[in-house]
């Protein structure tokens, strides 16, 4: 289970971009599937064996300025030697970072990334 916050006002630019429309995040016909689209090329978790693991859509929620989009990535492996790639927003702003917390059992990993990153080991 995987909760991503990102800012309305960062986001409906993006897939308006994405789509050639305006968009609203809570009403525009598609536009939790384009969400769902950009994520998968944004936020990628590997297994130890390189392979790409699917994101799968839950849900989101709205919290003022704030939408917190709810996915899963199905894996029952151990994750060590995992990686995960986070380049949401990169394209649009230079100087974003990201900061993912990961929690398995009684483990916790930090990780932040910055323009340039690819994946790191989680």
């Amino acid at each position: 289970e995987v909760t991503i916050q990102l800012f309305n006002h960062d986001l409906a630019p993006v897939l308006e971009r994405r789509v050639k429309k305006r968009v609203d995040l809570a009403k525009t016909p598609g536009v939790d599937a384009e969400n769902l689209n950009y994520l998968k090329e944004n936020f990628v978790f590997q297994n130890k064996s390189g392979e790409t693991k699917e994101l799968r859509w839950v849900g989101r929620e709205f919290q003022n300025d704030t939408v917190y989009v709810y996915v899963e990535i199905p894996f029952d492996e151990n994750p060590e030697g995992a990686k995960l790639k986070n380049t949401i927003f990169f394209e649009s702003f230079p100087e974003q970072t990201n900061y993912v917390v990961g929690r398995w059992g009684e483990k916790k990993t930090d990780l932040l990334f910055k323009s340039g990153d690819a994946f790191k080991d989680f």
